[in-house]
């Protein structure tokens, strides 16, 4: 079984020191950015979604753990658009 922990600020930042720099290189690979602008853009982009860092409203972060071990085997992270509900 796999549960679902709610990430802390300090996972949250270990977790955007891997994604920042895998993201950078990625943008680079599909020759969308430089590779010299990229972490800054990258970094920029993370900041934008995640301007209050874990408090960011309608911004979920969460580890995967392995419940019969308690090892981190990934995460997920959700966003919903409209928080609040549907208003349609």
């Amino acid at each position: 079984m796999i549960n679902l922990v709610s990430m802390n600020g300090e996972e949250l930042n270990e977790y955007l020191k891997l994604a920042v720099e895998k993201y950078a290189k990625e943008k680079v690979d599909a020759g969308t950015w430089r590779k010299e602008d990229s972490m800054e853009l990258s970094y920029k982009e993370f900041k934008n979604h995640l301007p209050e860092g874990i408090s960011t409203k309608g911004h979920y972060l969460f580890n995967l753990e392995d419940g019969n071990t308690r090892r981190n085997v990934g995460m997920i992270w959700i966003e919903l658009n409209n928080p609040d509900g549907i208003t349609d």
